[in-house]
């Protein structure tokens, strides 16, 4: 599948993890080859015939990423969707079966000047149509953590299309866990109904209390997270987590920052010791 690259361990897991499910996330480090991942993915969900068209969801930076990685490792060229004749293309070319297409360009195309809530156009349900009606297709969502807000409009469109989907995947190196709520959405829409409802998910890991603002508005402050080896175990059906040890050596330089001299002194110091390097 690959061409002049061999796949490190951790591509390999992260591949096999992905593969054995119908729906699953990755969350890994920053250059451990996630691009690689999706397209190990992309080809084998083909090559078991999982799916007929596999679709990989991408940021801007991402997407020429994962186009530079399928030129650079394989004599694939994937189709680029950014038009509703794309889509119409990608769906009905046999010879079509990879795609990659911007998170807010597939939105752009189909919905009504673009407002997902407005329904879509007549031409872009004929479009999606084509392309779910006659076709397994499964999906790839790199930096997944860009539907971790459930208001978004970008959320709500790849929602509307998420229980067409034959195969899900998502990837990302991004720290999501600093909020619990982002990971229940993400994980929420990889697998819809994995970590329950929210207020049976808030009821099992979250201690939380109504809070009232100045301005009279009430929200609800997290106080505590609880169970969170039951959480673990619940999210490890769903999600992989790879984060390996860095080799980087810290320097800790301490001063008293108390006026302007002293932080040029200190400044001084750090770039002292950075060449003594």
């Amino acid at each position: 599948m690959l061409l002049k690259v061999k796949p490190s361990e951790a591509q390999e897991r992260g591949a096999a993890f992905l593969l054995e499910r119908d729906a699953g996330a990755l969350f890994y480090a920053t250059g451990s080859g996630k691009s690689v991942i999706q397209i190990m993915v992309a080809f084998a969900a083909l090559e078991h015939k999982l799916v007929d068209k596999f679709i990989i969801v991408a940021t801007v930076s991402s997407a020429l990423e994962i186009k530079n990685d399928f030129k650079m490792h394989t004599d694939v060229v994937p189709f680029v969707i950014d038009s509703i004749e794309d889509v119409e293309t990608f769906a009905t070319d046999p010879s079509n079966q990879i795609g990659i297409v911007k998170y807010n360009m597939l939105m752009r195309v189909v919905s009504v000047e673009g407002k997902v809530l407005g329904g879509l156009s007549e031409r872009g349900n004929l479009a999606l149509g084509k392309l779910f009606n006659g076709h397994q297709v499964g999906f790839s969502f790199d930096e997944i953590h860009t539907l971790k807000n459930p208001k978004a409009s970008v959320t709500t469109f790849y929602r509307l299309l998420r229980g067409y989907m034959s195969l899900c995947y998502g990837v990302t190196a991004t720290g999501v866990m600093s909020n619990i709520y982002d990971l229940y959405h993400i994980l929420s829409f990889i697998k819809p109904g994995c970590l329950g409802s929210i207020s049976k998910f808030n009821s099992l890991y979250v201690d939380r209390e109504l809070k009232l603002l100045p301005n009279g508005r009430r929200i609800w402050e997290v106080l505590s997270l609880k169970n969170l080896e039951a959480l673990e175990k619940a999210t490890a059906a769903v999600s992989l987590k790879y984060y390996p040890e860095r080799d980087v050596e810290f320097i800790k330089i301490e001063s008293e920052l108390g006026n302007k001299e002293e932080y040029l002194k200190a400044a001084k110091g750090i770039l002292e010791e950075i060449e003594k390097e």
